[in-house]
């Protein structure tokens, strides 16, 4: 597909003094802002522009709210179109000339902490967005029932497979479901989603009985629903990447471990394919993650939520081959994404720390809640798995219950998911 030429915005790091780039070497917001998007991201957003003119010129009084869902898997641009969709409405809204969008408030919400300050940096290139026009669900929903100022007019939602699904007194959400309560404070509706990468049980949307899906709230709350469904993949890319992907597919969602992707399995970088590694050592692969990064920068080992972890003190990855990393340490005031830090090579990323954004290496521990049985088969032990705050049993589960249990199944499956589609270049991993 020939992509027309766009202008490209150039973005300076912030604090150069502590953060430098190799040669060659995009950082997080070069992937969110200086991107040339396809001819069917540019029709995608032409056409949500549309749908929100059409939404707020046609409303009236009572009327219930338009909504338009932007689906795809990991890697496919959902991010990417909606920075610019949202660059593109801000910029209308203050200074442009369509009257149906000029001076309507708006803003963009995200669940994701490293998202949230990505979008933060992200806006210090472009004049027309506000640093108070994205927020995190909860401030945002909290504020519009404190101000009462009316309808706000079009919000957009990334990541909305992150949104809360039940209340949660401890972040400040007394509702039972954040989008149910978003829906309630504007005309127009846009969200990205994908229930593959939903990663707590608090934030689990339907597939069982008995939960809620997401049709289940939109169903008699909305005007109206459009969806569109990104398909093709834009974060793994060299010859056999759509190979790896299509097995990470089967493997986490159809158990289906064997056989390799053929096409690039211990091929070596070549710099034209995909690499792709199995190791039986911890420690190797690690070995091998430092090279690249010496390398390419923005490679780094991550893990399933296997170990246990906690805020305070030091926790610790361990590994065959002697293989001991502490897990990513928490930090609040960071600018600057994990996966950008330099010192995160020496330390082991979460699905919570990664989700959104890419490596060119990944080094990916899987066990042992994630195991392969003797005829080739992933199989999943739930008691294995440590991330218990992530697992409760909402609503009316019960803990330990078959539907407790499948609900925390499937979020492993995600979580694997989630951590297997982060690598641009290559792909390491090793069961334990």
């Amino acid at each position: 597909m020939t992509r027309p030429k766009r202008t490209v915005v150039e973005v300076e790091s912030v604090d150069p003094n502590k953060y430098k780039k190799r040669v060659k070497e995009k950082d997080a917001i070069d992937k969110l802002s200086q991107v040339e998007l396809s001819n069917e991201q540019i029709t995608l957003k032409d056409d949500i522009i549309k749908f929100c003119e059409n939404g707020i010129k046609e409303f009236k009084e009572g009327d219930l709210p338009r909504v338009f869902i932007i689906r795809g898997g990991a890697g496919t641009g959902k991010s990417v179109v909606l920075n610019s969709l949202f660059n593109d409405i801000q910029q209308i809204s203050k200074n442009g000339d369509k009257e149906v969008l000029k001076d309507t408030r708006n803003y963009l919400l995200v669940n994701h902490p490293e998202m949230i300050r990505l979008y933060h940096r992200v806006i210090k290139s472009f004049e027309w967005i506000n640093k108070s026009e994205i927020e995190r669900p909860t401030s945002y929903i909290n504020g519009f029932n404190k101000t009462h100022k009316g309808l706000n007019d079009i919000v957009i939602i990334d990541e909305a497979h992150l949104l809360a699904t039940c209340k949660n007194a401890y972040k400040r959400f007394m509702g039972d479901n954040h989008l149910s309560e978003i829906l309630k404070t504007c005309k127009v509706i846009i969200i990205v989603y994908d229930e593959e990468q939903t990663l707590r049980t608090d934030q689990y949307w339907g597939g069982i009985k008995g939960s809620t899906s997401l049709n289940d709230i939109l169903e008699g709350n909305v005007e109206l629903v459009k969806e569109y469904t990104l398909r093709e993949q834009w974060r793994m890319q060299g010859k056999g990447s759509l190979e790896v992907y299509e097995w990470i597919k089967r493997m986490c969602f159809d158990n289906e471990v064997y056989p390799y992707p053929k096409e690039c399995i211990d091929v070596g970088d070549d710099g034209k394919t995909f690499e792709f590694k199995i190791f039986d050592n911890c420690q190797e692969m690690y070995d091998k993650i430092r090279e690249k990064d010496e390398i390419y920068g923005q490679c780094r080992m991550l893990s399933t939520y296997d170990q246990p972890y906690r805020l305070q003190g030091k926790w610790y990855v361990h590994g065959s081959g002697g293989f001991k990393l502490m897990w990513d340490k928490f930090t609040p005031g960071a600018v600057i994404p994990w996966s950008e830090r330099r010192n995160t090579i020496d330390e082991v990323g979460s699905v919570y720390t990664i989700q959104g954004l890419d490596v060119n290496y990944a080094g990916v521990i899987i066990g042992p809640s994630v195991k392969v049985d003797s005829n080739g088969q992933l199989r999943i032990d739930v008691s294995k798995y440590e991330d218990k705050a992530g697992t409760v049993a909402k609503g009316s589960m019960v803990r330990g219950s078959t539907m407790h249990q499948l609900a925390v199944e499937k979020m492993i499956r995600n979580s694997l998911y989630v951590l297997l589609t982060r690598p641009v270049r290559g792909l390491y991993v090793c069961f334990i």
